[in-house]
């Protein structure tokens, strides 16, 4: 994943000022987004080992109760482990407010919660007393898993390096840690205000655990940020190894689109957005030197108004200022698509992994998963442990130890591991719509499917996808394969079976949807007919001609994959022999292009490759641009020329 931690290195660069000393400039949360399975926690595991700067990790789906002060203070114990060069981060004014959240403050006597503030603060400029608030503090993120798995608890001061807690403790503010810049910063908090600081520490501890509204819960979470940024300023600024943090630190969040996810980097958002408004007020520099990568199974509906996604190969941070480094709220993220293995990415897997007929095992796999990592390690180490070389169609039934599960349910797994069987029956069924809008109005208008309480599951965000900007939102190809092949199974009695719902899409569509249902249920022979009266007819240029064409036989089918191509073709197209072209020809190209589209099909393409184009050179000459079909024909010949 170079290319990915390469950007991760131009997000993390400080440019040097006009004096040769790094400064801060505005960076947004880099997301990484793909589907399950795409290599988004390996990204964070790569660079959390490659990284020799302060870093935090942290997964938003662990402990989803914990709160957000609670989450920061995790990460602040992280970060303010001494990493060489760049020496130890101080949190002040974090450590203050978590101290002061820590208390269980009279709610009903103001008078008496500004007395217990200021009591608590003068007790922990004793360093033991602090140290112990910490530990508790440290005890509790450790257990939830937000430090990584803690076997025991109540060992945890044992178990985690004694550092984190001695840098804490052991700063050069010494004992008035919570006393002196902690403290005072809450009465100005970098925005020139002019506020009684115990007033404001009251009023945090109060809106964190009991707070009136959303908005004061929102706004304690702002708070805590923005003390978090505003220390991490103070370090980058002030410090004696200034001069040396030519990077920001860094903090790495799996799982952004968990409940808790977005509600955490909200609040980083929004301190943000406060500190880039205060900026032109003060006239100061309220950058701050961190960079948060994140990843994420969301697709691009979430960054609706972004104009593109790009690959780590396009992505930088030029990029990102050109397109969204203006106003509003893309300024904050910049997401980045993973992509997939290409080909022969996937030739170099299967060579190194030493396996025979490498190329013929990297063609099939690829065509099946399209390049989707998590599939395709799995396939490739199932053709790995297979006693013999089998078809891919017969490697996804096959079983191994230790569960004796089928290759086909663990690929599954991959992407439906948390989904509810009710969830999946009836993501099954949508496998039939290309995308989301068909699949939503199959929910909506069939009655075939059952799960309402399910139905958000069914239609996630972090399932359906945008393959390129603006365009509709489908299922990764993998899985769509993976849920076709299960709704073919189900028997013909079922209430969602295979011809039900095919049915429902050809009778409500129109054009080239109808017919490629239409191809779907079987029905070769009426959607040859009327693809030729289409050819013939006024209505359509050969250019729109072939467009519907394409359409047409991207239908999925259900033949035998274990029968050859060129006898389902013959079987296919018996009904028009004899017949006069070009209805003669089409009778065999529908069929052959229908099946040339099979992901599992391995043998045979060759031959079925060079039928296509055999077919496109005699229905050429019945059409108004007998060019285009005839390049057609040639493009087909030269793929088969390449398969060997």
């Amino acid at each position: 994943m170079q290319h990915e931690v390469e950007l991760v290195e131009e997000f993390l660069a400080r440019p040097e000022d006009h004096r040769g000393v790094p400064r801060s400039r505005w960076v947004p949360v880099l997301v990484f987004t793909g589907p399950r399975s795409s290599s988004k926690t390996r990204l964070l595991g790569e660079l959390e080992a490659a990284l020799d700067i302060p870093h935090a990790r942290q997964d938003l789906e662990v402990a989803p109760e914990m709160s957000t002060w609670q989450r920061l203070s995790a990460l602040v114990f992280e970060l303010s482990r001494e990493r060489g060069r760049f020496g130890r981060l101080g949190f002040p004014r974090f450590i203050t407010g978590q101290l002061v959240i820590a208390q269980q403050l009279n709610r009903h006597d103001r008078d008496r919660a500004r007395a217990q503030v200021v009591q608590a603060l003068e007790a922990h400029r004793n360093v033991d007393q602090l140290r112990l608030t910490l530990g508790q503090i440290l005890a509790d993120v450790a257990a939830a898993g937000l430090l990584g798995p803690v076997p025991v608890p109540g060992a945890v001061g044992q178990l985690l390096p004694n550092f984190v807690i001695s840098g804490l403790t052991a700063w050069r503010w010494g004992r008035r840690v919570v006393l002196g810049t902690g403290q005072h910063w809450y009465g100005h908090q970098d925005r020139q205000l002019d506020r009684d600081p115990i007033d404001e520490l009251v009023d945090l501890n109060q809106m964190t655990h009991r707070p009136n509204d959303d908005r004061e819960r929102l706004d304690a979470e702002e708070l805590l940020w923005s003390a978090f940024l505003a220390d991490l300023r103070a370090e980058f600024r002030r410090s004696r190894y200034a001069d040396r943090r030519t990077l920001n630190c860094a903090v790495l969040l799996d799982n952004i689109d968990s409940p808790a996810g977005r509600g955490f980097l909200d609040g980083l958002v929004r301190a943000r957005d406060s500190m880039r408004e205060e900026e032109p007020l003060t006239g100061g520099d309220l950058a701050d030197p961190l960079t948060v990568v994140a990843t994420s199974r969301s697709s691009t509906q979430t960054w609706a108004n972004i104009p593109s996604l790009p690959t780590a190969e396009d992505a930088s941070y030029e990029d990102y200022t050109q397109w969204h480094g203006g106003v509003g709220v893309e300024r904050n993220w910049y997401p980045v698509q993973l992509r997939n293995f290409t080909r022969n990415e996937v030739v170099r897997l299967v060579a190194d992994a030493g396996m025979r007929d490498h190329r013929g095992i990297a063609a099939a796999v690829h065509r099946f998963t399209d390049g989707h990592p998590g599939s395709t390690d799995l396939l490739l180490t199932a053709f790995a442990d297979a006693e013999r070389r089998l078809e891919l169609h017969a490697l996804l039934e096959s079983t191994s130890p230790p569960d004796h599960r089928s290759v086909e349910d663990r690929l599954l797994d991959l992407f439906l591991a948390n989904l509810s069987a009710a969830a999946r029956a009836d993501l099954v069924t949508c496998a039939a719509a290309p995308d989301l809008e068909q699949a939503r109005r199959l929910g909506a208008a069939s009655g075939l499917l059952v799960a309402t309480a399910e139905r958000d599951e069914v239609f996630a965000p972090s399932l359906w996808f945008q393959n390129a900007p603006g365009g509709p939102a489908v299922l990764p190809r993998v899985l769509r394969r993976l849920l076709v092949r299960q709704l073919a199974g189900r028997p013909a009695e079922h209430p969602a079976s295979w011809a039900k719902v095919h049915g429902f899409f050809r009778e409500t569509g129109a054009g080239a949807k109808a017919l490629h249902h239409a191809l779907a249920i079987g029905e070769v022979e009426a959607v040859t007919r009327q693809l030729a009266e289409l050819l013939r007819g006024p209505e359509l240029s050969v250019a729109d001609w072939r467009a519907v064409l394409e359409t047409t036989v991207s239908a999925p089918n259900r033949v035998d994959p274990a029968i050859p191509p060129l006898r389902h073709v013959q079987e296919l197209s018996a009904w028009a022999r004899g017949l006069d072209e070009p209805l003669a020809s089409l009778a065999k190209l529908v069929p052959a292009r229908w099946l040339e589209n099979d992901p599992l099909l391995e043998d045979g393409l060759r031959l079925l490759k060079l039928t296509i184009a055999d077919a496109y050179d005699r229905i050429a000459p019945h059409s108004d641009d007998m060019a285009a079909l005839l390049e057609d024909g040639q493009k087909y010949r030269r793929d088969a020329e390449q398969i060997r």
